[in-house]
């Protein structure tokens, strides 16, 4: 869960009981949210993005932060994931749709480029 304070909170749906939790910090609210799951050769991944300009990665024991990025398009409104799970789509406030490559494994986020969709806010992927 993300709240609009920023504060993060990791919930295990089957029983229900809070993981962990992370405070938020003021100006850093939590917009969009990507759980990328886990396969026999990568491990689990939680991405955040919000009006604050960043992709934050957390680490899904403590919630505590990772890496952050910048997106280089203003403010973030919609997430998305391919299906692969090796590119991470961002929709930003400059109209344009960011890719960043996870490739690298946990804690990398690496830019791969934009494509420039619309004049004015992208509001989702």
């Amino acid at each position: 869960v993300g709240r609009e304070n920023g504060a993060m909170e990791l919930w295990d749906s089957k029983t229900w009981h809070l993981r962990c939790s992370s405070p938020g910090k003021n100006g850093r609210s939590v917009v969009s949210i990507i759980w990328v799951p886990g396969s026999e050769t990568t491990p689990e991944r939680l991405l955040s993005a919000g009006l604050h300009r960043e992709i934050t990665e957390w680490d899904v024991q403590t919630l505590e932060p990772i890496e952050t990025a910048t997106s280089g398009g203003g403010a973030i409104w919609s997430l998305a994931m391919s299906k692969d799970n090796s590119t991470l789509f961002c929709a930003c406030d400059d109209g344009s749709l960011r890719i960043l490559s996870l490739e690298g494994g946990v804690g990398s986020l690496m830019y791969k480029g934009s494509i420039q969709v619309e004049q004015s806010r992208l509001l989702s992927v």
